[in-house]
């Protein structure tokens, strides 16, 4: 059975029926709070202010050498880039449990945390050295018109895959190059297309695409919020191909 749900009027995405009481889905951008559920055979029910937002949005990764080995017991600290200060975050959705001002990563090298929309930098430290990563945001944009996104690539052994050309690219995307028919010369293929305009920071200073993944595996890219298609080459080779990337 097809279900349909809607909040505050906009259609819910990733419906999924778990059982005759239960549904899940990813609920959308925006402040109503009435939910109408839509069955198949169109008999609907409606929930007037059913639904509640908390305002927190969840943030969670994982940090790890750049040989792939997860930093286990990392010391993390996130400072807000609007008040300078530490960025309050919680352990739970509903804000019952907040969290001290240096998080662990757990022995997977994985961390969460939720928190109010902003704009910060987290900083990890190994023990012996501190490496930032600025202009992380959770739930806003950096700018009116920028987002950014964030990858650390490993290859099948997990080790980092420094040098990696990363090309973020516009939907639909020519990932693969053309096959050439017997006994004709081949089609000359410029690599994956049509890349997508993207910036180096958030003031919207051009970046070159492809990116180059650094020594830890890690390319950022900024661009204007739509899907994109992110394609990943080593040795001439599209290793990895992500599409429908949000960058919103």
């Amino acid at each position: 059975m097809s279900v349909q749900v809607l909040v505050g009027g906009l259609p819910c995405t990733g419906v999924v029926l778990i059982s005759p009481t239960e549904i899940q889905c990813y609920t959308p951008a925006g402040t109503g709070t009435d939910v109408e559920v839509i069955n198949s055979d169109g008999q609907s029910c409606d929930f007037l202010a059913a639904f509640t937002r908390s305002g927190l949005y969840k943030v969670e990764g994982y940090v790890k050498t750049s040989r792939g080995v997860a930093l286990a017991g990392a010391q993390l600290s996130v400072t807000s880039q609007t008040t300078g200060l530490a960025l309050v975050c919680y352990a739970d959705a509903s804000g019952n449990t907040p969290l001290g001002p240096i998080l662990t990563a757990d022995g997977f090298g994985c961390f969460k945390f939720y928190a109010a929309p902003d704009t910060y930098t987290l900083n990890v430290s190994d023990g012996n050295s501190v490496r930032s990563f600025p202009d992380q945001t959770v739930g806003v944009g950096i700018t009116l018109s920028l987002f950014r996104r964030d990858y650390w690539l490993c290859d099948a052994l997990g080790q980092s895959a420094c040098g990696a050309k990363v090309f973020v690219l516009q939907q639909p995307a020519n990932v693969l190059p053309p096959i050439t028919p017997p006994r004709t010369l081949p089609v000359p293929w410029g690599g994956p297309n049509p890349q997508a305009q993207i910036y180096s920071d958030a003031s919207g200073t051009p970046a070159q695409n492809p990116l180059i993944a650094d020594g830890f595996g890690w390319v950022k890219a900024y661009a204007v919020p739509g899907l994109y298609t992110v394609v990943v080459m080593a040795g001439g080779k599209a290793v990895l191909i992500l599409t429908d990337q949000q960058f919103y």
